[in-house]
């Protein structure tokens, strides 16, 4: 919980107007009586094997044949609101799994990795997160779920265990976005509120504060959230971009160019960034600088097999066939299982036209 200075310090932050409905703790993990029902008629062709039960489980969520779930990335809604609407992103799935798996007698938990990248393939966009999954552990193995397809995580750092604190501290700061996207600033400082009242370590949260506060003009307020997001995470570069932003709007030209020079000592070292830097470049054709970063990014992270399937684009661009080869087939090397078909057809067909 909040101490009682730093709560005074949100409310005088803040100040609502009236604070707008959210769910409660309770209300957010609830199993509407219709899916209890669901999940005990599906589990009548679910296997009694833990990893079938799993497996099963998973499955239960998105195919036709289950809950027939649709993925949206602004749908972040509590058990009740996402089997009434079958949409969900990736924190609701989570969300239903863990209640579901809890009604199973698995020993789920949610955990956390702080810094992931989100990759659409459908829309060759990137987005970055603080992302959650779910690890379970039985008798005899450990599993983990994960509903985001196209992730790129941190490979120095393992996911975390998160509790339930943080992770509604997650939920409720997701609400916060998607009322910012609306301009409904009063129920996004509400979620915001509720978020930083359950971990006021969450550094999102302290940042969505902020630029809240920018929005609406309280620059002065603005600067107190960002400085409090940074005390807690000092080289997150999405507080630090807002606060090099706020200070140019400030007119404060030296303040300005001191957290500048801290974003760009941030950003050199973070792979996600190059990786991103080199997308950009790779999209307007400038292939040269383009590979640049990607190696940069491999230079720092280079268990990443995308990072090595956009340094083999570059490459193929570039003329530099020898190198694509030996890039895609590092992609094959560090990717899972369930991805080397994806590489091994690229580098088949680069072989084929190397031949020609």
């Amino acid at each position: 919980m909040l101490s009682a200075s730093l709560m005074a310090a949100v409310l005088a932050l803040t100040q609502f107007s009236e604070p707008l409905a959210l769910p409660e703790r309770d209300e957010v993990m609830a199993i509407p009586p219709e899916l209890r029902a669901e999940l005990d008629e599906g589990l009548k062709t679910a296997g009694s094997a833990p990893q079938q039960r799993i497996e099963w489980l998973s499955a239960f969520l998105f195919s036709p044949e289950g809950l027939g779930l649709e993925y949206t990335h602004d749908s972040t809604g509590t058990i009740a609101e996402t089997y009434a609407s079958r949409e969900a992103n990736c924190l609701s799935a989570t969300l239903m799994f863990l209640a579901l798996a809890d009604e199973l007698g698995f020993n789920a938990r949610p955990q956390e990795y702080r810094r992931a990248l989100i990759w659409s393939q459908e829309e060759d966009t990137v987005y970055r997160i603080a992302h959650v999954n779910v690890h379970i552990r039985t008798n005899d193995a450990t599993f983990t779920v994960d509903f985001e397809p196209y992730l790129i995580t941190d490979g120095d750092r393992r996911p975390r265990p998160i509790g339930e604190d943080r992770l509604l501290a997650h939920f409720y700061n997701n609400r916060a976005a998607e009322h910012m996207s609306r301009h409904e600033y009063v129920a996004a400082l509400n979620a915001i509120q509720r978020a930083l009242s359950l971990d006021e370590r969450f550094v999102p949260a302290w940042n969505n504060l902020g630029v809240v506060k920018q929005r609406q003009g309280r620059y002065e307020s603005a600067e107190d959230a960002f400085l409090r997001a940074l005390s807690v995470h000092s080289t997150n570069e999405s507080v630090l971009s807002n606060l090099a932003s706020l200070y140019a709007a400030m007119g404060e030209t030296d303040l300005l160019k001191r957290y500048e020079r801290r974003l760009q000592r941030a950003q050199r070292r973070d792979p996600f960034h190059q990786f991103e830097k080199g997308l950009a470049l790779e999209d307007q054709g400038q292939y040269q600088q383009a590979r640049r970063h990607f190696r940069r990014a491999i230079s720092h992270h280079d268990r990443e097999p995308l990072f090595h399937f956009a340094l083999a684009r570059a490459h193929y661009e570039l003329g530099a066939m020898r190198r694509a080869t030996w890039a895609l087939r590092r992609a094959i090397q560090t990717s899972q299982p369930e991805q080397q078909p994806i590489y091994e057809e690229k580098l088949n067909t680069l072989q084929e036209r190397r031949r020609r």
